[in-house]
């Protein structure tokens, strides 16, 4: 028996005037970021949440999720423009520098610590927000960006002791863990979308032959937005 739902599969909506949104805000990026920020992590107004690789295709949303939610958003994402694109476009709280600030030494000026991490990347990252949570803050880990590269092997967070001393909780999740409810977070997701209260830019790059240079794009932080290749 073919059941489309636990495919991912929903109908598409032929009243939405931009098509590429399937991809973007109605599409997995978008399901990803609210079922992270709702149901893994908890998010209620006033937490204080970050979000990692904050200008990418998931935490754009999940930056704006966050705000809709009513918290006080704080992103990481490499590079000065970036950053000022977030706090100008999006309106975050603040955006933290990875490539060039003291991720710990910022996230230290949170007052109350963060809330809920929404993590994409794990890694020497992680480790620095370790130490800058909240008393049972609350982790939603759902890519693991830097060990992508190289031999794909992780490591251990060094501040492993801090989930003990802070009693955090920190749960992986993704997509087949929410595919069967597709429906529902598009249509939640389209509320928003029709009230503009969330958007998505598209890094649209032309050719199937350029299909390469579109996935580089995910590796070195090439793109704000959702990564598409027109053909």
């Amino acid at each position: 028996i073919v059941q489309p739902e636990l495919a991912g599969l929903v109908k598409v909506d032929d009243s939405i005037d931009d098509i590429k949104q399937h991809f973007g805000v109605l599409g997995f990026n978008g399901w990803t970021a609210l079922w992270g920020l709702q149901e893994t992590a908890g998010v209620k107004a006033g937490d204080n949440v970050l979000v990692s690789a904050a200008a990418g295709a998931t935490g754009v949303l999940a930056c704006q999720i966050a705000r809709i939610l009513g918290a006080n958003v704080y992103g990481l994402a490499g590079g000065p423009d970036k950053c000022r694109w977030l706090e100008s476009e999006l309106g975050i709280t603040k955006a933290i520098d990875y490539k060039n600030d003291d991720i710990a030494a910022e996230l230290a000026k949170v007052d109350g610590g963060i809330n809920a991490y929404f993590d994409n990347v794990g890694g020497p990252i992680l480790d620095a927000v370790l130490p800058n949570m909240a008393l049972y803050g609350r982790v939603a880990l759902c890519g693991l960006l830097a060990q992508y590269k190289g031999d794909g092997r992780g490591h251990g967070p060094e501040h492993f002791d801090q989930i003990l001393m802070k009693r955090l909780r920190i749960e992986g999740f993704f997509s087949p863990d929410f595919m069967d409810q597709g429906e529902r977070l598009a249509a939640e997701l389209k509320t928003w979308l029709d009230q503009g209260l969330i958007d998505t830019p598209f890094d649209v790059t032309d050719g199937i032959d350029n299909v390469l240079t579109a996935y580089e794009k995910l590796f070195t932080g090439g793109n704000i937005g959702k990564v598409l290749v027109k053909i």
